[in-house]
Protein backbone atom coordinates (compact mmCIF):
# COMPACT_ATOMS: atom_id res chain seq x y z
CA UNK A 1 0.00 0.00 0.00
CA UNK A 2 2.51 2.45 0.81
CA UNK A 3 4.53 2.36 -2.84
CA UNK A 4 1.04 2.53 -4.04
CA UNK A 5 -0.01 5.43 -2.53
CA UNK A 6 3.40 6.98 -3.39
CA UNK A 7 3.19 6.44 -6.82
CA UNK A 8 0.02 7.60 -7.28
CA UNK A 9 1.18 10.92 -5.46
CA UNK A 10 3.34 10.87 -8.00
CA UNK A 11 1.70 10.30 -11.23
CA UNK A 12 -0.69 12.78 -10.09
CA UNK A 13 2.24 15.35 -9.36
CA UNK A 14 3.27 15.26 -13.36
CA UNK A 15 -0.19 16.31 -14.24
CA UNK A 16 -0.63 18.86 -11.63
CA UNK A 17 2.89 20.30 -12.62
CA UNK A 18 1.94 20.38 -16.17
CA UNK A 19 -1.28 22.13 -15.41
CA UNK A 20 0.96 24.84 -13.69
CA UNK A 21 -0.01 25.78 -9.90
CA UNK A 22 1.40 27.90 -7.96
CA UNK A 23 4.31 28.55 -6.03
CA UNK A 24 4.08 28.02 -2.39
CA UNK A 25 6.99 30.03 -0.16
CA UNK A 26 6.79 28.18 3.69
CA UNK A 27 8.93 26.70 5.59
CA UNK A 28 9.45 25.16 8.96
CA UNK A 29 10.50 21.91 10.89
CA UNK A 30 8.78 18.27 11.52
CA UNK A 31 10.53 16.26 14.37
CA UNK A 32 10.49 12.53 13.52
CA UNK A 33 12.28 9.21 15.05
CA UNK A 34 15.62 7.60 13.40
CA UNK A 35 13.32 4.86 12.78
CA UNK A 36 11.04 7.40 10.60
CA UNK A 37 14.07 9.04 9.28
CA UNK A 38 15.63 5.50 8.13
CA UNK A 39 12.18 4.46 6.49
CA UNK A 40 11.70 7.46 4.70
CA UNK A 41 15.57 7.84 3.20
CA UNK A 42 15.34 3.87 2.57
CA UNK A 43 12.04 4.24 0.62
CA UNK A 44 13.87 7.39 -1.52
CA UNK A 45 16.47 4.95 -2.16
CA UNK A 46 15.08 2.22 -3.53
CA UNK A 47 13.23 4.53 -6.29
CA UNK A 48 16.96 5.85 -6.94
CA UNK A 49 16.28 9.79 -5.34
CA UNK A 50 19.57 11.11 -3.65
CA UNK A 51 20.01 13.83 -2.33
CA UNK A 52 23.46 15.88 -0.90
CA UNK A 53 22.91 14.69 2.48
CA UNK A 54 20.32 12.49 4.45
CA UNK A 55 19.78 16.03 6.32
CA UNK A 56 18.68 17.96 3.14
CA UNK A 57 16.50 14.66 2.61
CA UNK A 58 15.19 14.82 5.93
CA UNK A 59 14.64 18.48 5.79
CA UNK A 60 13.02 18.66 2.78
CA UNK A 61 10.15 16.22 4.18
CA UNK A 62 9.85 18.42 7.11
CA UNK A 63 9.37 21.38 4.61
CA UNK A 64 6.62 19.20 2.88
CA UNK A 65 4.70 18.39 6.03
CA UNK A 66 4.88 22.39 7.54
CA UNK A 67 3.62 23.55 3.54
CA UNK A 68 0.54 21.34 4.61
CA UNK A 69 0.32 21.92 8.16
CA UNK A 70 0.18 25.78 6.79
CA UNK A 71 -2.51 25.00 4.20
CA UNK A 72 -0.76 24.44 1.30
CA UNK A 73 -2.60 22.30 -1.40
CA UNK A 74 -0.81 19.79 -3.21
CA UNK A 75 -0.81 21.25 -6.28
CA UNK A 76 0.78 24.24 -4.36
CA UNK A 77 3.41 21.92 -3.22
CA UNK A 78 4.30 20.24 -6.35
CA UNK A 79 4.73 23.36 -7.93
CA UNK A 80 7.28 24.75 -5.65
CA UNK A 81 9.21 21.12 -5.70
CA UNK A 82 9.35 22.11 -10.08
CA UNK A 83 10.57 25.68 -8.74
CA UNK A 84 12.98 24.98 -6.60
CA UNK A 85 14.71 21.27 -7.68
CA UNK A 86 15.92 19.57 -10.11
CA UNK A 87 13.48 16.52 -9.31
CA UNK A 88 11.59 15.15 -12.02
CA UNK A 89 8.05 15.39 -11.72
CA UNK A 90 7.38 11.49 -11.03
CA UNK A 91 10.31 12.16 -8.35
CA UNK A 92 8.57 15.11 -7.05
CA UNK A 93 5.31 13.35 -6.32
CA UNK A 94 7.42 10.27 -4.70
CA UNK A 95 8.70 12.78 -2.48
CA UNK A 96 5.66 14.23 -1.01
CA UNK A 97 4.09 10.85 -0.98
CA UNK A 98 6.75 9.27 0.66
CA UNK A 99 7.15 12.67 3.41
CA UNK A 100 3.57 12.57 4.17
CA UNK A 101 3.34 8.65 4.46
CA UNK A 102 6.39 8.69 7.28
CA UNK A 103 6.38 12.15 8.46
CA UNK A 104 2.60 13.31 8.21
CA UNK A 105 0.59 10.99 7.63
CA UNK A 106 -2.90 13.38 8.80
CA UNK A 107 -2.63 14.76 5.23
CA UNK A 108 -2.47 11.53 3.25
CA UNK A 109 -6.11 12.78 2.10
CA UNK A 110 -4.51 15.54 -0.19
CA UNK A 111 -2.78 12.75 -1.90
CA UNK A 112 -4.88 13.20 -4.92
CA UNK A 113 -6.27 9.61 -6.08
Amino acid sequence: MFTNRIKSAARVSAIAAIAGATVLGAAGMAFASTSDDDTYLNALAQEGISFPTDAKAIALADHICTSFDNGASFNEVVAEGRDESTLTDYEIGYVIGASIYVYCPQFESVIPS
